[in-house]
């Protein structure tokens, strides 16, 4: 009764009116899977023009960046040859765009041998990680060789996170809509990685699935700039959720 008596008022002001799901998404900004509907994910014209834009920007961004820490990463390098045998950059299979495998870069910050065992998650004090590879890990630096991911186009700056082959599938057969986050190209950091974080299991990969279904849906500058700007502030304090 009460949207009956006002709706027409507000029209006349012009007033954009938000539906409760919209604003429930907005204010919690997660997309609940209850009411969840594939097509709510549809690539506008505008957003067709925005990734351009934003290829371009990316590719700019992560030259400028690889230039800007190249000595360091040298730097780094020696140390991590140094510290324990093995390759200086890590290569492992991730699930990218459109369900397209590959391979993700990183600076290897565990022994040579640390999945002989099968794919594992990492744990906190996880005696497979180096002296180096935990200081590497704390300031998010073993994710540099990313950069090199983002300019060859398997990568974005800011999206979903790219999970394993190993855990897409398993994910993908307890968790509804879950393929959805493969519709934009996987990100160095995203919206679930500045207000969710980790998670080793399926409850909390449910919920890191809804925030990154509320950035393919919302996906714009906007948003793109909030991410940026959160993902300084947390590496600034050398710890935090990405």
């Amino acid at each position: 009764h009460i949207a009956q008596k006002y709706l027409p008022y507000l029209a006349t002001r012009k007033t954009d009116v938000m539906n409760l799901r919209e604003f429930t998404e907005r204010s919690h900004g997660r997309v609940s899977m209850e009411h969840c509907r594939s097509g709510q994910f549809n690539v506008s014209a505008s957003k067709q023009l925005y990734l351009i834009l934003k290829r371009v920007t990316d590719i700019t961004l992560s030259i400028l960046a690889l230039a800007l820490i190249s000595p360091i990463f040298l730097l780094i390098a020696i140390t991590i040859k140094y510290q324990s045998q093995g390759p200086i950059i890590y290569r492992q299979r991730r699930v990218g765009k459109n369900n397209q495998q590959f391979v993700l870069f990183k600076l290897r910050t565990m022994h040579d041998d640390a999945e002989s065992g099968g794919p594992q998650f990492a744990e906190a004090d996880d005696p497979r990680i180096t002296n180096i590879g935990k200081w590497l890990r704390r300031r998010r630096i073993d994710e540099w060789p990313q950069f090199i991911n983002v300019i060859i186009g398997d990568m974005s700056l800011v999206g979903p996170r790219p999970e394993r082959p190993e855990w897409v599938e398993h994910y993908r057969k307890e968790i509804p809509y879950y393929d959805l986050r493969h519709l934009v190209r996987p990100g160095i950091t995203g919206w679930a990685q500045v207000t969710h974080g980790y998670t080793h299991d399926t409850k909390g990969a449910r919920e890191k699935l809804e925030r990154d279904l509320y950035y393919v849906k919302l996906l714009g500058f906007q948003l793109d700039t909030i991410i940026l700007f959160r993902t300084v502030i947390v590496l600034s304090r050398g710890y935090g959720a990405i």
